[in-house]
Order: structure tokens, then C-alpha cells, then sequence
């Protein structure tokens, strides 16, 4: 059976060679065609086309139109919003965050470090800083008073360091 279907292939394939190198079957078949497909497919004219082409790309023109614009006419291309329409003339100021004040402190908090010796010069950090604070020469969060004078500045820091501080050192 393999066989036998084997042998019609191989005549279908022989005949279809036959026919393919005959030139005037060939041209006898795509004359008899020929005339048929152009009666049923319509050509379109340039001008179809142009127009159509046209309203895909025109502003404000939509696939819905039904009688392309006339070509003659002179189109006004301009976007599809009105500026005026859309804002206003006047001109608005930014708005400015109202900054409410702060209310009056009679006090203020600071640390306050009671350096070694006068000739240290670098900033504390760090080691040194804990070192410092477990000596008792920090004071976190002190309080001053800004009605306060330089005397009175001096004595509250020297009381709090509570004798730490020689009477000399001003």
C-alpha cells in the first residue's frame, strides 16, 4: 500500500513538472484569469486615496467622515485646545507657606564639656567624649537662662561641675 501511494506521488510530481515548463499552457491559464481578477477587484483613484490619507493625519478630522473635505479649500491647522478657553488672564502669585512664630523661651538647653587642661585644642569624640562623661565632665542638657550674664553664666556652669572647676579659671 506504502507503495502504491508512493508511485501516484511520483506521477503527480512528474505531471506538475510537464505543466509548469509549458510556456503557452502557462500564459493561456494567466490570460484566462487575468481579465476576471480586474473586473472584481476595484482600483482606487489617486484622489480616494489622498483623501483618505489626508484624514487620518488632519487635525480634528475623525475615521468617521463621510464626504472627504474638498482639496481647494485652505485648512486652518491649529491644536485642538484653546488657551484662553482652558486658563484664566489673571495671573496668580505662588502661595507662600504662613511661617507661624515660634513663641518665646525664656530658656535654652546645651551640653556643656569641661575640657582637661586649657591647651586641648581638638574636638571631642568618641573615646574621649566617654572618657569625659564617666569623669563627670559633661553635662548633657544644661539649662540657660538668657536673661543671664557672663557672671551668673560662669557660676551656674562652675556649680553644676560641683568643684571640678579651680577658682582661678575664669
Amino acid at each position: 500500500m506504502a507503495a502504491d501511494n508512493r508511485l501516484v506521488t511520483a506521477e503527480a510530481v512528474s505531471l506538475l513538472r510537464n505543466l509548469l515548463q509549458s510556456p503557452t499552457l502557462i500564459n493561456s491559464i494567466s490570460n484566462s484569469v487575468s481579465p476576471t481578477l480586474m473586473n472584481s477587484v476595484p482600483t482606487p483613484s489617486n484622489a480616494a486615496v489622498n483623501s483618505e490619507i489626508r484624514s487620518f493625519y488632519e487635525p480634528g478630522s475623525s475615521n468617521m467622515q463621510t464626504a472627504p473635505a474638498p482639496v481647494n479649500e485652505i485648512q486652518n491647522y491649529c491644536p485642538r485646545y484653546q488657551t484662553r478657553a482652558t486658563y484664566s488672564t489673571w495671573k496668580s502669585k505662588p502661595r507662600q507657606k504662613v511661617r507661624q512664630k515660634t513663641p518665646y523661651h525664656r530658656t535654652f538647653n546645651k551640653d556643656v564639656i569641661l575640657l582637661l587642661s586649657p591647651t586641648d585644642d581638638i574636638v571631642v569624640k568618641q573615646r574621649k567624649k566617654e572618657e569625659l562623661y564617666k569623669r563627670g565632665h559633661i553635662l548633657n542638657a544644661f539649662e540657660f537662662d538668657k536673661t543671664w550674664d557672663q557672671g551668673t553664666v560662669l557660676r551656674q556652669i562652675r556649680d553644676s561641675f560641683k568643684g571640678k572647676i579651680p577658682e582661678d579659671v575664669r
